[in-house]
């Protein structure tokens, strides 16, 4: 199968779930090592980057001649974590309301655990959900998919969004705003405060957020 040019939105569960190939054999194929070297998550691609996609396996079942045989797919799926904190404490025990958009699907209930986090399973091709907390009146919209790797610009000026370093726009530029961001997580974190996206605060991104 040909290379597969990655758009935003989409990641490598997504695309291997279209295309009818485990998202691990897509991952760890030797054709994609550079990729994994670089962007270092499956679910953090960078639209334009080039991901090689091999042909499904083919899988051969035995069965009488002469019957009728019902053959089950399991569907691919995903799951969604998250943490809510306000300040520096976790938002633990919060009652919280989950729903993919754009998908027959219920709304399904909960409460964050007792460090604020939430998990919960979606299919590979859901591209937003909802997490609302109704005793808080709260409402988070969520665009699955298009989070850029922790070494670009534009993927860490969402991660310090969501962290509270940063308020603007993700603009993919390493302007004044996106630097003082930076400043401001380094100062905090004990790293040496110079306002660059370099390796040791890529990897506190990664820490910190998660991914």
């Amino acid at each position: 199968m040909a290379s597969h040019r990655v758009a935003q939105g989409e990641c490598v569960g997504s695309i291997a779930a279209r295309l009818g190939v485990d998202w691990r054999e897509v991952w760890d194929h030797p054709n994609n090592a550079a990729l994994r070297e670089r962007a270092r998550d499956p679910s953090a691609l960078l639209p334009g980057d080039a991901l090689f996609v091999p042909e499904p396996a083919a899988r051969w079942e035995t069965r009488a001649t002469g019957a009728s045989h019902r053959f089950k797919l399991a569907p691919a799926g995903a799951e969604v974590r998250l943490r809510f904190v306000e300040g520096d404490a976790p938002v633990a025990g919060a009652s919280y309301r989950f729903f993919v958009t754009g998908m027959e699907e219920p709304v399904r209930e909960g409460k964050t655990d007792g460090d604020g986090r939430l998990v919960e399973a979606i299919g590979s091709e859901a591209t937003e959900a909802v997490v609302e907390f109704p005793e808080r009146k709260l409402m988070y919209r969520l665009r699955l998919g298009h989070l850029d790797p922790v070494g670009e610009v534009s993927g860490a000026q969402a991660r310090l969004s969501q962290l509270g370093y940063y308020h603007g726009r993700v603009t993919g530029e390493l302007d004044d705003a996106t630097a003082l961001a930076l400043w401001g997580l380094q100062l905090r974190e004990g790293l040496p405060a110079t306002g660059e996206l370099d390796a040791a605060t890529q990897a506190k991104l990664r820490e910190l957020y998660g991914m």
